[in-house]
């Protein structure tokens, strides 16, 4: 078995982890879970849709760290921001798509999987993942995705 490990480089994985995943359409700022994964293009100074919803959820913790630099989009850029009670969801793990022009399906993919391993890293039993507002895959494929061990 095959997983992508430190963006991109393919690597055997020893054990096998079982993923319960499902889609589930509604608000994202309502998810109650441990981890929820949004998500930025370089160069953006104000997040829009589901990660501009999370931010103004969150009393706009998402901006204040784009505008102090910690938050820059750049591909493979992972900050982690602790909700203190301001969502439903513990955490929220914004992950760098990259410049726009650079975005793809195998991107996608990638980043879902960083996401994943980073929160089972850290004991996450519950995440979702927004894939793509990132124009929706330009315009085809914004749907939330919810993660669980099985």
């Amino acid at each position: 078995m095959l997983g992508i490990g430190d963006w991109g480089v393919a690597r055997s994985l020893r054990k096998e982890q079982a993923l319960d995943i499902r889609v589930i359409v509604g608000d994202v700022t309502k998810f109650r879970g441990d981890a929820l994964v949004v998500n930025l293009f370089e160069g953006v100074k104000a997040p829009g849709g589901a990660t501009g919803a999370v931010n103004a959820a969150s009393g706009g913790t998402i901006r204040t760290l784009i505008r102090s630099g910690e938050v820059t989009g750049k591909w493979g850029e992972r900050t982690l921001i602790h909700a203190l009670g301001k969502l439903p969801a513990d955490r929220i793990l914004v992950m760098g798509l990259g410049k726009p022009e650079d975005f793809t399906l195998d991107r996608v993919r990638i980043v879902s999987a960083e996401a994943v391993k980073h929160f089972r890293k850290i004991g996450a039993q519950g995440l979702q993942r927004r894939p793509g507002d990132a124009g929706a895959l330009r315009r085809g494929a914004a749907r939330p995705v919810s993660v669980r061990p099985i």
